[in-house]
């Protein structure tokens, strides 16, 4: 629904209060963040959760998928996840056909996501799927 993305930045309608999910997430990333440090790892910035002492490339990310409440719920299926962007992320597999990662043979909606999350970039490098 084209009116929808352009209004909300979803693909889908809402079913659950955006303002409150966002208020809630927007509020432990300010309390995540007065507790986090910035570090460097292998050259690259990244952060030390002040939550958990795991060090993440992207913060709000690491926020959303281990220590948010699950308030962004996708309307297409029963998925819920702790943020917006991440519930935007897994919208894209209801709106693109699978294709196989040349990794390890999974059929995947979004290729990307699946080599950020399944690959370590490290052990294969950069690789265009």
């Amino acid at each position: 629904n084209i009116d929808n993305e352009l209004e909300t930045g979803y693909c889908f309608p809402i079913q659950f209060d955006l303002h409150a999910a966002n208020e809630k997430f927007h509020s432990l990333m300010e309390e995540v963040k007065s507790k986090s440090e910035k570090t460097v790892v292998n050259g690259k910035e990244r952060f030390h959760c002040g939550l958990c002492d795991e060090v993440c490339a992207q913060l709000p990310v690491h926020v959303g998928r281990n220590h948010a409440e699950l308030n962004f719920k996708c309307s297409q299926c029963p998925v819920a996840v702790g943020s917006g962007y991440l519930l935007r992320l897994h919208e894209k597999v209801h709106l693109s056909q699978p294709i196989p990662c040349k990794i390890c043979g999974k059929e995947v909606k979004d290729i990307k996501n699946h080599m950020l999350q399944k690959h370590d970039e490290t052990k294969y490098g950069k690789i265009k799927c």
